[in-house]
């Protein structure tokens, strides 16, 4: 793997210093060419500085000096360097890079300036300088160090040569570790890289900057924690295949193994504000009682009495035994994401969150920071996962990169990065079994991961697991099994089994029943056993055999099987993970190898259990080692007495602490969800007992906190404190948002919200005031407004005669006051709500936020422009008094200046401030004690940042527009990067603010004035919580602040110690000494009722509910007594009629007799009549009209109904089936109708006519010349043999090819002709659906109808039969009858057309119900009235007189029977044996045909049922269908509505579109046809320019050869003459023919006048000496040759106005082209806004429930509307094409980079091939119009591309080239044998030539000779010595010697650079000699 200039550089490093570089490095980096000169000539360019200013020539020369060495050395390196990176190209034959080159420049160019100046060139040149980071001794293992000279070099140069030239194989990769630092060469180790053989004294300096002993060995390290830089990974790897190194086999990390960093160093530390003195510890974190139970997988074993995990900013290791606590911070401050425990259990891998975030290493027990992991992902760490054998460390990142990287932890080296998927990845997880292979899995999928092996090394593949049939599922819980096979959990509870990225298996148990109720969160394999942990609280083991063995039977995949146990925790029990505990008798075994049964639980419920596992009767019961709040901590309250602290989660949970003692005292549970809490100050509760708490469902819960009561000693132990609920009230219907005591406590109010919208104007709120009394809260009133409240506030007015006020804080930024309510003035007793109570003042807050900040940035400009102003007055005063400048020219400049500043100014006035669309949420309030108008408030959102202290207008405003104001004075929250403050408490001094941010941290802020949070100076700002989801929302100090408390939403809950103020160090010193908090006193409290229900009412819906009670009691009893006295009246009259029936019946009164005057009944019943008889005339008009609409009604509801509704019942059982409501079709139906298949029958009517005159002359004349082709005769040749035969194949491939045209020439116009129209509309989808739903209603009613029909003929039927039964059943025994079924009756919903039939009873019953229900909307009574009455005094108008109406007639036929039954019976004794018999006898028929009518009876009736049932069934489908119809038709109609809306606009497009097209059509006809008018005319004037050439000819031959006259006959045959022309042509004509002659005489006399030199001759006579005959012929062909001109000059006329009428053509051709595209445009735009409208149009799909995948909280959630409905299938090919596309991009980028090389040569030889191809296309047309004449078509030629003669011409050419070869051949040899002859004379006489020089030589140099010795006469006595002459040759010899030894050591080089190398001696061994 191939290291990046950073971790080479770090490498390089020796001092230990921090990853940043220093110049030296920074500068070697940018150059690295020449950076190693540069940096040694650093320091010697001092000296030569100082000698500069004493001796300047001298420093020149040293500068000129050094100048030539640096580039003498340069050049050295630079051969050197080429010369090893030839050598390691040579010995990389696999193509992987190999980069020696490179990497020698970086590293020995990054190396520091001092090493490079105690280095010599020699070392330079020979080592190349490839410097890496020295190693220590320690790095070796025991049993490799030390193995002597020749394994020190052979290890040495293996390194070296693996770092160099990086060839391997795969089985040399367990050697590779010790050459993973690339270019580091000889100055690899210390001791180890050069071998003991060279110079090691010189390789240790090089390392350490120090010069040691030859013999001595690198001594270790006195300080193992001595930091060193480790090498960077940043930016290694890359995708699945950026791994060119394989990973180590043998532990031989790069970093030496008893290396430690200083942890102090990396961890986070607070932010202080500069110079203001704050020690770092002013808060010191004392305990931790939080747990983020909620986090994944947070629990981790470190042995067996402590466990880890993580809290916030930190990792918390636990004593399980003594509850003691050890921290270890984030290096980042943003947070950690992750921990993972080593399988030794030595090391503890923390992943943090944060920019560019670490992992960090830590050595256990001593928690020392062992190794940093750098580089692995942007944002966050989500998992991390050490492989079984703990080599290698696997991570995957958080949003946005969720990249998954294999680290080498060990060497701090990345192996493999790849992105493990676009969503969230849950976890990662190593294969127990198989080496090598990982599995990921998170939102929506799982992966497959396999770091493979290849030719180009290690690689990490990735296969995505594919769902298929099976619902996407997130994966939370998974194991690998040991065949390679994964086992998941998904979100239903079942397990799937994937084999091969596809799910084998479903598992469920049986009978369909999820495995577990929830998702399943771990899937473990212990010990063989397999275990699934669900949320539910189970874990189960399972038969592992049978689901690895696995099958599906049939294709849903579904396997059923049971588990073989099943522990179940709890109940609130919700499972997440589970780890197995440690035994102490081997606690360095990994968790798989132990044999314990015990597991550790993490509970998302809070807390952590211990667990037996070993499903024996002898199991422990689980133990909580831990509880904790579940989830987020809505807030905490400090008691005002002790050191005790309260807080309330969002479980519902209150818990009691004293963190002094570390340790919860109490701890209670509610229903609802926590939302706020408050400890009651002392003035309400003086012994600090009451705590109020808040919950989501508006309750308010007064509890009691004290010590236990409880006297005996043992269970008082378990519990010393209890809280008890004294009074649970519910002021409002939603969460309580705030609750506030005023200073005396005689008042609690309590903001809640009452109604919850997205709307503000549906957002309803209220206030409810309290008094407070002996610990008893007294309803008061509340007050309703609108918006939601965000804090409450106290105004205490400090009079008697103004009342306090209630300041409200909202979540919109508004502010207003209420008054409190008197509760002595207060009238309760209808309703709570208050009257009167209005707002008393208002505010808004305006957004200042952008203001602010422009301010600061103004402010900062003018800062600089003043010292701007300030330097350059500065400088003009220098100039000045120097006389640079003038006055005036500096006024010049100073105006300049001044309008610079001006215009400046003025664009600052330009400005305009920026708004929030959404205001901003105020997060927290405060409200000075001395100034109550004003108010401080921290806002969220745009306006974070600031504190804003805020006032009230002086007049109250009416709203909250008018009431809109900006802050007067804003504070900055310095440091904060605009992160909200969420809460904000005080110290009890009110020097100390402390803010809880939004992201988790803790901030103390000091104040100049107490209790002024505008007076902050500076700040301590420490991370504490999750910065992403751990917002701080509660922060308090204890009592005495000797303490601080944070709770967040992350469920996490620290407490500090507070380094004291001056004065408060004796409490300080006491809180030290106490071990624990002082309890309140015990006490018995009467434990109030708790409200469970969170349906309640509230305490206002309470009191509307009881006075609505009492009203209707009262009116009840009121009623009641009516009842009774009309009763008694009655029961007294019925009681004198009875007294009166008694009487004797002489004596008895008659009915008329209880009249009192008979007269007077008569008189009411005329007057009765007369009434009856006026009415009737006043109603006469009345009645008529209610005729007239009960007609009309009928007509309209009734007369258009096909059929009403019927209920057909059936007689045994409850099924019922309804017919269907069904209209008539309409009149305006079926005319629409018609009117649409008309206009249908003309559109396909249109088609066809359009579609018969679709082809163009164009097609024409292409059948037509094709017509031509395939009529042409095949050609045939007379060639025989091979070459024929190829000919005669050629010929046929033509006629193939012809055939094919014209078979695909018709087809496609078969094609065209069958084309529909662009406006056809396909029939089927104009289905008559609303008339087929319409005839499936009527279909289906008329089977219902019949089936009602036949039911009331069987209710006949079987009537009569029951008659029948009753007959024969008065003929049977007693005991021998059987009982009858009831008799049969219609249901009234069977004959819905008889409710339309009524009769006078049935008047008068409607009469009194609708007197009855005015009765009751007069009185308000409800119930029966007068009707009631009389049913319980058993009047029935409709009773039948005779009997009881509910008697059956088999009971009256039993009661009339029994008497003459018993006679009979009575009777039979008398008769005789033969009357008995026939008796017998009868009976027996009797018996059958009662039997048989029973059978009959029962089995009509079960036909008829399961008719009824069938036909249920039937309507269910026929509903679906219809209801499906419908919603068609509906958006059918919505389409029809929008298509008749762009219908005018859509057809007068369209027409305009037909119309040009039309235009076009018709422009296009006339352009073809003027075109053939010009090639025709083309044609006549070429005729006509032949016919003059051949004119011409004819002239030239009658001339003959050699005439003398020819000149002169030329002449008079080219001569113009003046010609009449014919009448017809007219004057015109005529005027032209004039110019024409006048032109002709002028060409005429230019002629005569050039003729030049020479006899001049008439050209009107013929002169002499020339033949007569001739020169009138030519005279006769002179007129022709003038006719041929007038007619080509004709011609050529009407072919100039045929071109002119075509470019006409054209350019109207282009303008309708024009016109028609714009007209296709807009048609086109139109059709996009009309099929953009139509998408618009929602469309209602039927879901069945498995297909809705979206749900809120594992329900369905009540609107689905933004829901997106896609094809299962589609949405499962989209999610693989996710992993294709993947894959695809990885593949595209790779051929990307090919491609872009390619492209640019490509880009190149395409210029080079275009210009070859035009020169080939100029040639081409050149050849093609020399051959042809003019270019010609190739298509065309293909049809003579054989020609026979041509091919027996080329045969009979070959014939003849053969003959004329042999004789060339011939001519040649005798040219080759001349040539012979003609080289040997050359050759005898070349030899002559040389022995002739040679002589010529001699003879100079004798002449030299004789010359010199007679010049120098005496020359033995000048010139060198011989002693000189020799020791030149010595050291001549010696160079030569260097020479060969440096060639045999750059061969040792290159040899040692090849892995596998071995060491031979040198080539050439050194010669000995003197030096």
């Amino acid at each position: 793997m191939s290291e990046t200039a950073e971790d080479r550089q770090e490498d390089n490093d020796p001092q230990g210093s921090e990853p940043e570089v220093d110049a030296a490095a920074e500068q070697a980096a940018e150059a690295p060419s020449d950076a190693a000169p540069e940096a040694a000539n650093s320091e010697s360019d001092a000296p030569a500085d100082a000698a500069e200013t004493s001796d300047q020539a001298q420093a020149e020369e040293v500068e000129v000096s050094e100048t030539a060495a640096e580039e003498v050395e340069v050049a050295e390196k630079a051969a050197v360097e080429e010369e090893i990176a030839a050598d390691a190209s040579a010995k990389n034959p696999s193509g992987e890079e190999a980069a020696p080159k490179e990497e020698s420049e970086e590293t020995s160019d990054e190396a520091p300036a001092e090493e490079l100046l105690a280095l010599e060139p020699q070392e330079e040149v020979i080592a190349a300088k490839p410097r890496g980071k020295p190693k220590r001794e320690s790095e070796e293992p025991a049993e490799e160090s030390g193995t002597g000279e020749e394994d020190a070099m052979a290890d040495g140069t293996e390194a070296k040569a693996e770092g160099e030239g990086k060839v391997e194989t795969e089985g040399e990769a367990d050697d590779k570790a010790e050459g993973e630092a690339e270019g580091e060469g000889e100055a690899k180790g210390e001791g180890e890289a050069e071998g003991d053989g060279e110079a090691k004294g010189e390789g240790e300096t090089e390392g350490e900057g120090e010069a040691e002993d030859e013999d001595k060995e690198v001594e270790k390290p006195s300080t193992p924690a001595r930091r060193i830089s480790p090498r960077d990974n940043e930016g290694e790897g890359g995708d699945e295949t950026n791994s060119d190194n394989q990973p180590a086999e043998e532990d031989k990390p790069a970093i030496p193994a008893d290396f430690f960093y200083e942890v102090g160093e990396f961890m986070s530390k607070p932010r202080v504000t500069e110079d203001s003195g704050l020690p770092a510890d002013l808060l010191q974190l004392v305990y931790s009682y939080g747990y983020d139970c909620t986090k994944r997988d947070n629990l981790h074993i470190l042995d067996e009495q402590h466990v880890c995990f993580v809290a916030g900013n930190l990792v918390k290791v636990v004593n399980l035994a003594t509850k003691r606590q050890t921290f270890l911070r984030s290096s980042s401050g943003g947070g950690v994401g992750f921990v993972s425990v080593h399988p030794t259990r030595r090391y503890l891998a923390v992943a943090e969150k944060g920019e560019a975030p670490n992992v960090l290493v830590y050595e256990y027990p001593s928690l020392r920071l062992y190794r940093i992991l750098r580089g692995g992902t942007e944002r966050a760490y989500c998992y991390c996962k050490f492989d079984p054998s703990g080599k290698y460390l696997a991570t995957v990142g958080s949003e946005p990169d969720f990249m998954l990287t294999i680290w080498d932890w060990l060497s701090e080296r990345t192996v493999l990065r790849s992105k493990a998927f676009s969503q969230d990845v849950y976890r990662v997880s190593w294969s127990q079994d198989l080496e090598g292979f990982l599995t990921t899995a998170g939102t929506g999928h799982v992966r497959f991961w396999k770091m493979a092996s290849t030719f180009t090394g290690l690689k990490l593949q990735g296969a995505i697991g594919k769902f298929g049939k099976t619902e996407i599922s997130d994966i939370e819980g998974f194991v690998e099994l040991p065949d390679g096979k994964v086992l998941s959990g998904c979100e239903w509870g079942n397990m799937l089994v994937w084999d091969g990225g596809l799910i084998k298996v479903e598992i469920s148990k049986k009978g369909k029943r999820p495995a577990h109720n929830g998702p399943i969160f771990q899937v473990v394999m212990d010990a063989g056993e397999l275990m699934t942990v669900g949320i539910d609280g189970l874990i189960q083991t399972w038969d592992f055999e049978m689901i690895d063995t696995a099958e599906a039977g049939d294709e849903s995949g579904l396997i059923e099987m049971d588990p073989m146990n099943a522990y179940e925790v709890g109940n609130n029990v919700r499972l997440a993970h589970i780890v197995k505990q440690v035994t102490p008798a081997d606690a360095t075994t990994t968790a798989e190898d132990e044999g314990s049964s015990e597991w550790l639980a993490q509970d998302s419920n809070g807390g952590i259990w211990r667990l037996d596992l070993s499903f024996s009767h002898t199991a422990q019961p689980p133990e909580r080692l831990l509880s904790c709040h579940a989830g987020a901590i809505a807030g905490c309250a400090a008691s005002p007495l002790s050191y005790l602290v309260a807080t309330l989660g969002a479980d519902g949970s209150v818990r009691v602490t004293d963190f002094v003692a570390q340790r919860t005292l109490v701890e209670s549970r509610f229903s609802g969800s926590g939302t706020k809490i408050l400890w009651a100050p002392q003035t309400v509760d003086p012994k600090g007992r009451t705590i109020l708490a808040g919950f989501a469902d508006g309750v308010l819960r007064v509890l009691s906190f004290g010590e236990n009561p409880e006297t005996d000693p043992t269970r008082k132990a378990k519990q010393v404190a209890e809280l008890t609920l004294v009074d649970a009230l519910k002021p409002h219907t939603g969460r309580v948002v705030d609750i506030v005591l005023d200073k005396m406590g005689d008042m609690l109010v309590t903001a809640g919200i009452e109604h919850e919208s997205s709307h503000a104007e549906e957002q309803l709120s209220s206030i409810f005031f309290f008094s407070v009394s002996a610990s008893k809260y007294t309803p008061v009133g509340f007050i309703r407004f609108q918006g939601y409240p965000a804090q409450l506030a106290w105004l205490s007015s400090g009079s008697d005669q103004q009342p306090d006020q209630v300041r409200v804080f909202f979540t919109d930024g508004r502010v207003c006051d209420f008054d409190c309510p008197d509760p002595a003035k207060v009238d309760a007793s209808v309703t709570y709500e208050l009257a009167g109570f209005d707002v008393k003042q208002r505010f808004a807050f305006a957004s200042v936020k952008s203001k602010l900040r422009r301010a600061e940035e103004l402010e900062e400009i003018h800062r600089l422009e003043a010292e701007e102003m300030k330097r350059r007055a500065e400088e003009r005063k220098r100039k000045l008094e120097r006389g640079l400048q003038t006055e005036e020219e500096q006024a010049k400049e100073v105006e300049d200046e001044e309008k610079e500043i001006a215009k400046r100014r003025a664009e600052e006035q330009q400005w305009e401030p920026y708004y929030p669309e959404e205001p901003s949420p105020i997060l927290c309030g405060l409200v000075p004690d001395n100034q109550q108008n004003a108010f401080w408030l921290s806002m969220g959102g745009f306006d974070s940042g600031y504190l804003y202290r805020c006032e009230y207008p002086a007049e109250a405003p009416k709203d909250f527009e008018a009431a809109k104001r900006e802050p007067v004075h804003s504070v900055t929250v310095k440091d904060s990067s605009d992160v909200p403050v969420s809460v904000i408490s005080f110290s009890k001094s009110g020097r100390r603010a402390y803010l809880g941010m939004q992201d988790g941290s803790v901030r103390v802020q000091l104040l100049d004035t107490p209790f002024d949070i505008g007076s902050m100076t500076s700040q301590w700002c420490l991370p504490m919580h999750d910065n992403d989801y751990g917002a701080v929302t509660g922060i308090c100090p204890s009592h005495d602040d000797a303490y601080l408390i944070s709770v967040g939403r992350d469920g996490n809950y620290f407490v500090y110690n507070i380094m004291p103020e001056e004065e408060m160090q004796e409490r300080q010193a006491a809180a030290a000494k106490a071990k624990a908090a002082v309890l309140p006193s015990a006490k018995r409290i009467q434990r109030g009722d708790d409200i469970d229900d969170p349906g309640a009412y509230s305490i206002e819906e309470d009191k509307q509910k009881s006075e609505h009670d009492r009203r209707v009691k009262l009116a009840e009893e009121k009623k009641a007594g009516i009842r009774r006295r009309v009763n008694e009246l009655r029961v007294e009259f019925r009681k004198l009629k009875e007294l009166n029936q008694a009487l004797p019946e002489r004596i008895q009164l008659r009915q008329r007799e209880f009249e009192m005057v008979p007269q007077l009944k008569l008189d009411m019943q005329e007057q009765r009549k007369q009434k009856v008889h006026l009415v009737e005339r006043e109603l006469a008009w009345e009645s008529e009209r209610c005729q007239i609409a009960l007609n009309k009604l009928r007509k309209r509801f009734l007369d258009e109904l096909e059929c009403d509704l019927v209920v057909v019942r059936a007689i045994e059982s409850d099924h019922e089936v309804a017919s269907i409501r069904t209209s008539k079709l309409s009149e305006a139906f079926n005319r629409l109708k018609e009117e649409m298949e008309r206009k249908r029958t003309l559109a396909s009517q249109k088609d066809a006519t359009r579609d018969a005159t679709l082809l163009s002359a164009k097609e024409v004349t292409l059948e037509a010349s094709a017509e031509k082709e395939e009529d042409s005769p095949l050609f045939k040749s007379n060639l025989k043999g091979a070459r024929g035969e190829r000919i005669l194949r050629q010929l046929r491939k033509v006629e193939e090819k012809k055939r094919k045209r014209a078979q695909r020439r018709q087809e496609r116009q078969e094609l065209e002709q069958s084309k529909p129209s662009d406006d056809y509309d396909d029939p089927r989808t104009f289905a008559p659906s609303r008339r087929l739903a319409y005839q499936h209603k009527c279909d289906f009613n008329r089977r219902l109808v019949a089936l009602r029909d036949r039911k009331k003929q069987l209710v006949q039927e079987l009537n009569a039969k029951l008659q029948q039964l009753e007959a024969i059943q008065l003929r049977l025994r007693p005991d021998d009858r059987k009982p009858l079924p009831p008799k049969l009756t219609m249901h009234s919903t069977e004959t819905p057309e008889k409710k339309y039939e009524y009769t006078q009873e049935t008047l008068m019953e409607f009469k009194a119900e609708m007197e009855a229900k005015a009765a009751v909307a007069v009185t308000g009574e409800d119930d029966q009235g007068f009707s009631a009455f009389k049913k319980a005094a058993g009047i029935s108008s409709l009773a039948p007189p005779g009997g009881a109406p509910g008697a059956s007639s088999s009971q009256l036929t039993d009661a009339a029977d029994a008497a003459s039954v018993a006679g009979a019976d009575k009777s039979t004794s008398a008769l005789s044996e033969l009357q008995s018999e026939r008796l017998a006898a009868e009976n027996l028929r009797n018996l059958y045909a009662q039997n048989q009518l029973l059978r009959e009876f029962q089995s009509a009736v079960r036909n008829f049922d399961c008719e009824v049932r069938l036909l249920r069934h039937e309507k269910f489908d026929l509903d679906a269908k219809l209801k499906r119809a419908e919603l068609r038709q509906i958006t059918l109609f919505e389409e029809f509505q929008l298509l008749q809306q762009f219908e005018i606009s859509e057809s007068t497009l369209a027409n305009r579109v037909e119309q040009r097209g039309e235009e076009k059509i018709d422009v296009q006809n006339k352009v073809v046809e003027c075109t053939s008018k010009i090639e025709s005319k083309k044609k006549d004037i070429e005729r006509v320019q032949e016919k003059d050439r051949l004119l011409f000819d004819t002239f030239k031959e009658s001339l003959g050869e050699g005439n003398k006259f020819t000149e002169y006959l030329t002449k008079v045959y080219r001569k113009r003459i003046k010609r009449k022309k014919v009448e017809k042509e007219g004057e015109d004509a005529d005027e032209d023919d004039e110019s024409d002659s006048d032109d002709d005489s002028d060409f005429e006399s230019e002629e005569e006048e050039s003729d030049g030199e020479g006899v001049r001759y008439d050209l009107d006579i013929c002169p002499a000496g020339c033949d007569q005959n001739l020169y009138d012929n030519t005279c006769a062909l002179r007129e022709k040759r003038l006719d041929l001109e007038e007619e080509l000059a004709e011609e050529r006329k009407t072919m100039e106005a045929l071109r002119k009428e075509l470019e006409g053509l054209q350019k109207k051709a282009r303008a309708v082209e024009t016109a028609l595209a714009q007209a296709e445009k807009e048609l086109e735009a139109f059709q996009l806004e009309k099929q953009s409208k139509l998408n618009e149009l929602e469309t209602v799909v039927v879901l069945r429930l498995h297909q809705i995948l979206h749900h809120e909280n594992g329900h369905l959630p009540q609107d689905i509307s933004n829901c997106l409905v896609f094809e299962r299938s589609a949405l499962l090919q989209l999610k693989r094409r996710i992993s294709e596309l993947q894959e695809e991009k990885h593949q595209q980028n790779k051929e990307q980079k090919d491609a872009k090389r390619k492209n640019i040569q490509l880009n190149k030889d395409r210029r080079l091939y275009q210009a070859h191809i035009d020169d080939m296309m100029v040639k081409c047309d050149k050849m093609m119009v020399d051959k042809f004449g003019k270019v010609e078509d190739m298509e065309k030629l293909e049809q003579i591309v054989v020609n026979p003669k041509i091919e027996e011409l080329t045969v009979k050419m070959f014939e003849q080239q053969e003959k004329m070869l042999d004789e060339m051949n011939q001519w040649d040899d005798k040219i080759r044998e001349a040539k012979d002859q003609l080289i040997s004379q050359t050759r005898d006489n070349t030899k002559k030539l040389s022995q002739m020089l040679m002589l010529y030589t001699d003879q100079f140099e004798l002449e030299e000779q004789i010359e010199s010795r007679q010049k120098n006469l005496g020359s033995e006595y000048q010139g060198a010595r011989e002693a000189d002459i020799e020791e030149i040759e010595k050291l001549m010899q010696l160079v030569q010697i260097q020479a060969q030894e440096l060639n045999a050591l750059k061969e040792e080089i290159g040899m040692l650079s090849r892995k596998g190398g071995h060491i031979l001696p040198p080539v050439q061994p050194p010669m000995q000699g003197p030096l």
